[in-house]
């Protein structure tokens, strides 16, 4: 459902088909890859206007996530007490956790089936205001640089408490309060939550995993976005990641929970799978589309591609 009021919009939906999450959860741009087998569902309440948008995503797959956050808004992201542990910018992340986005978007995640966030998105000057008002203007550095923040649990707790405030009623397709109350909740009550959780932070700072593994896991997905036609072998993975095979491989295992190898074949079955949901049905040809992402035994790539999707390429094909 994507509805209009009162200068926001709202969006309650279900979806078995990433594309159609995509889409959908504008102005964020995403290129998720699945990593592990089944069919793909999700949950999205996103509700949002010009200056903020407080988004609540549920994903059931292993994801390799790539992509932007919305662009012109500061992002944070607090995963639900629901939530699996997740990898996000090579650091270990948990439930008392804030994820303050870098401020050019980019989104580098791994998250496993379960996944469960809430991101909050707001204009700067909006939370400079509010750092304003709490007269904690010297702490505007928190918003500055892409980290993960310990914080306290109570202000965890408090901050989710805040978020659940408004989009509780929304779950049900009907807002529990009026729209100044709505307002105020969003522009005051939870960017105040923000600020408050940011500055409790522990003082034993949150540690990203091993710097050389992030970095080799970063260069090689840098890699494929550049050469994905290409033959690619593990020798041209290392050379790119600058690591030995067995540090390559023991950072995919690490992250992904397979082999680097592997993870090719995901990210190109993801790419037949997207070029087959958006190719002009006249201009179809499942043969010529797996050949071009390097798959040349057919039979064998149905097999992996259902096994992967939980469903034939002719299916996927079928649903334009």
């Amino acid at each position: 459902m994507d509805v209009e009021l009162g200068g926001y919009t709202v969006i309650n939906e279900q979806f078995t088909d990433f594309d159609h999450f995509a889409q959908i959860t504008k102005p964020w741009d995403l290129d998720f890859r699945q990593i592990d087998s089944g069919d793909f569902r999700a949950n999205l309440l996103q509700v949002g206007s010009p200056s903020w948008q407080i988004t609540q995503a549920k994903l059931n797959r292993k994801l390799d996530q790539r992509g932007h956050s919305p662009f012109g808004l500061r992002t944070f992201g607090v995963l639900s007490q629901q939530s699996p542990d997740i990898i996000w910018h090579g650091h270990d992340t948990q439930q008392n956790n804030i994820m303050v986005f870098p401020e050019n978007c980019e989104l580098d995640s791994q998250s496993p089936p379960g996944f469960d966030v809430l991101t909050l998105s707001y204009k700067e000057d909006l939370l400079l205001e509010v750092i304003n008002m709490l007269g904690q203007g010297k702490d505007t550095d928190i918003l500055k640089d892409p980290e993960v923040v310990n914080c306290n649990p109570d202000s965890i707790a408090n901050l989710q408490n805040a978020i659940n405030n408004v989009i509780g009623g929304f779950r049900q397709n009907a807002p529990n309060m009026s729209e100044a109350q709505l307002f105020y909740e969003i522009e005051y009550e939870i960017p105040r939550a923000i600020i408050l959780a940011l500055s409790s932070q522990d003082s034993k700072e949150k540690k990203p995993s091993p710097k050389q593994r992030y970095l080799a896991v970063k260069r090689v997905k840098d890699y494929l976005e550049a050469y994905t036609y290409e033959d690619i072998t593990v020798r041209d993975l290392c050379r790119a990641a600058f690591v030995s095979e067995r540090t390559l491989r023991y950072a995919f295992n690490e992250y992904f929970g397979i082999s680097p190898k592997s993870f090719v074949k995901m990210i190109r079955l993801n790419r037949v799978r997207r070029d087959l949901r958006n190719i002009h049905p006249e201009e179809k040809n499942i043969t010529d589309i797996a050949n071009r992402w390097g798959f040349w035994h057919m039979g064998q790539f149905a097999k992996d591609y259902k096994s992967l999707f939980g469903e034939l390429p002719s299916k996927t094909s079928r649903q334009i």
